[in-house]
């Protein structure tokens, strides 16, 4: 992603491939450019795993999300960030091995699940996000979130 006019900075998350499987380790590299000095709470990245559940019902669609992993993982702490000179970090985020095998925890959702998928109207699938993100306290946070695969 290039510079916006008037953004402070960029964060860019860099991988070798963006598909992987269960117990597979996410390696990568996420940098920070800034455009000024900012004073910020940390730099982190997050491996983000949603379940989204699509049903038809009645002529109508709805999808409900459900958060079946969430992993942060700092990278730097509270400090002043410098700006033109690109800071980057290494990480290394490990993937659960039975990630496909974690039911559903929320109880309202499991039931609404189990009526739509006896009814024939629900799909479900699992979306993977990495972010990475600039903490800035009492600001908007500099962020870049990238769909992985994992299956």
């Amino acid at each position: 992603m290039g510079w916006w006019p008037f953004s402070r900075g960029d964060v860019l998350i860099q991988l070798p491939k963006y598909n992987y499987s269960p117990g597979e380790i996410i390696t990568g590299t996420i940098t920070i450019k800034l455009k000024k000095p900012i004073h910020a709470n940390s730099v982190n990245v997050r491996l983000l795993g949603e379940e989204l559940v699509t049903q038809r019902m009645g002529g109508k669609t709805s999808t409900m999300t459900n958060t079946i992993f969430d992993f942060d993982q700092p990278l730097d702490g509270e400090k002043d960030y410098p700006p033109k000179t690109p800071l980057t970090y290494n990480f290394q985020i490990q993937i659960p091995s039975n990630i496909g095998q974690q039911p559903i925890e929320n109880e309202t959702l499991k039931t609404v699940v189990g009526v739509a998928q006896a009814l024939g109207g629900t799909r479900k699938r699992i979306k993977w996000t990495l972010i990475g993100r600039l903490d800035i306290p009492g600001a908007i946070d500099l962020r870049k979130r990238i769909q992985v695969n994992i299956a």
